[in-house]
């Protein structure tokens, strides 16, 4: 499967943005619920919350999926789905950002990464770095789950992913109060969970060695079912839908 354009060797790193959005909890029938704030990451134009107040959100979304920018995340679709449910008309946006192989989910990427050491067996997660159970790096409980906390301990070896997350379940309550009155840790949660993305992101991603240069940028060697020996093979398969 050849990469996609948006991550070819030739294009060089990709300019990723990470978008996310914090939400009125789920509940049965609301798989999508109303958007209270949002925060966007990229390594150009740096970091910043992104109110509800006068759509800035959902503009932010717009110009994303317009853009060659690959938007990632964990659990994207999640926040795509809130988006859509604010603005409809960005619904054939978000099918066409993934059709032009343009969204990372560093979720999804992980989970293949262990799919391929054999680390998901029976339904349960194993930890090559301990052999044992995966665990997840706040609560040491065994868990099942890639989270983006697991991401950032597993390919960043941080463990404070998630430290200011005291109303990570209840942002609704700030839904009325300006911004600038949130507490501070309130302010800092959204733009924690865009920058942990984008660095995991990145940290992900293939950086074009010269392992894959001879097989023209082939995620598969030519005439071969098995993947390249390059640390980056199993990544690969989440960037586009043309595996």
């Amino acid at each position: 499967a050849r990469l996609p354009l948006a991550v070819s060797l030739r294009e060089g790193r990709v300019n990723f943005s990470s978008i996310d959005y914090e939400t009125h909890k789920i509940q049965p029938g609301l798989l999508a619920p109303p958007i209270v704030v949002g925060a966007i990451a990229n390594r150009a134009r740096g970091n910043k919350l992104l109110p509800k107040a006068g759509g800035t959100g959902i503009a932010e979304m717009r110009r994303i999926l317009l853009s060659d920018e690959v938007a990632c995340g964990a659990n994207i679709a999640y926040d795509f789905g809130c988006a859509v449910v604010e603005d409809p008309t960005l619904l054939p946006l978000v099918f066409a950002k993934y059709e032009r192989g343009q969204v990372w989910d560093v979720s999804i990427a992980l989970m293949l990464h262990l799919i391929a050491l054999g680390c998901c067996q029976e339904g349960e997660l194993l930890d090559p770095r301990t052999g044992s159970k995966m665990k997840d790096p706040k609560t040491g409980k065994q868990t099942n789950r890639i989270s983006l906390s697991l991401c950032v301990d597993f390919c960043l070896g941080r463990t404070d992913a998630k430290k200011n997350d005291r109303f990570r379940t209840s942002f609704a309550l700030l839904e009325n109060i300006p911004i600038d009155q949130w507490p501070e840790d309130a302010r800092q949660y959204p733009v924690d969970d865009v920058v942990n993305g984008l660095e995991v992101a990145e940290w992900q991603d293939c950086p074009g060695c010269p392992k894959c240069a001879p097989n023209d940028g082939l995620v598969l060697r030519r005439g071969s079912w098995r993947p390249t020996r390059a640390h980056e093979y199993i990544f690969q398969l989440a960037k586009s839908p043309d595996y």
